[in-house]
């Protein structure tokens, strides 16, 4: 992770030693974009933390990007986005649901929905493509920092307890089955939880000059490379990852000489 990083590092260096006679040739924007994110929690080493599916949030943010005469530019952003996923039909129920301690994994049919709330502050490397003077397309990608704001799990439904993922039923010392359990609740994890997470994200964008600014659409992709649990051996190893899809408008802020 850290030669990710250093690389990442010696390409803006090298892109700010390049352009830095054309300095006072950029342009500065501001703006904000909101839109929607696709998150999903990937991986797991556990049956509570895998199997995790994609779920629907919000993304918010503001953004300034640093535009250079070469078509190249540099992107900061500031963004409120929802990560996580969601579960449901039968699988493992976690320990703290369990109506008795028992030495074995059990199961039910619920729903579960990992909820993860982050700050994420990415920087990006843009390069422009100019289609006919009408608008502009972009390829961006950089590294981003989440700083976790909420995590917390909510279940929901009622169902049988299982001895096993196929639903093979259980049945107590008389042979009657196991009355249904309500799995309705919500649960706090965020001490469970890294409070720094980090990774790679990287996306293309249409940009079209509009009024005294610019609107654009874009969408971008991104993985984390941190495992997001604290004790990965008790609460799994979780990676989150998105799809954000964003319409946003940026108004110039200053411009440098021509």
């Amino acid at each position: 992770m850290k030669k990710v990083y250093f690389i990442t590092f010696i390409i803006v260096l090298q892109i700010l030693v390049q352009n830095f006679n054309n300095l006072f040739a950029q342009e500065l924007y501001l703006g904000a974009r909101a839109g929607l994110s696709i998150p999903s929690l990937q991986g797991g080493n556990s049956e509570q933390s895998k199997g995790y599916k994609s779920r629907l949030a919000p993304d918010l943010g503001l953004m300034t990007t640093m535009e250079f005469k070469n078509r190249l530019a540099l992107q900061l952003d500031v963004s409120y986005i929802g990560q996580g996923g969601v579960k449901n039909g039968i699988q493992a129920i976690p320990p703290d649901k369990y109506p008795a301690p028992v030495p074995i994994t059990l199961y039910a049919d619920f729903k579960t929905v990992a909820i993860l709330n982050y700050i994420e502050v990415p920087l990006l490397i843009k390069y422009y493509f100019t289609v006919q003077d009408l608008f502009k397309i972009y390829v961006d990608m950089g590294p981003n920092f989440g700083f976790l704001v909420e995590a917390k799990t909510k279940t929901s439904g009622s169902g049988q307890i299982y001895a096993d993922k196929n639903g093979t039923q259980l049945v107590d010392q008389n042979g009657n089955v196991l009355p249904p359990v309500n799995f309705s609740s919500t649960t706090d994890i965020k001490n469970d939880i890294n409070s720094v997470n980090y990774g790679i994200t990287g996306g293309v964008g249409i940009v079209r000059d509009f009024g005294t600014g610019e609107l654009i659409l874009d969408g971008r992709a991104s993985y984390g490379l941190s495992t997001i649990q604290k004790d990965p051996d008790k609460n799994g190893n979780n990676h989150t990852g998105c799809l954000v899809i964003t319409l946003g408008y940026a108004t110039k802020l200053w411009q440098g000489k021509k």
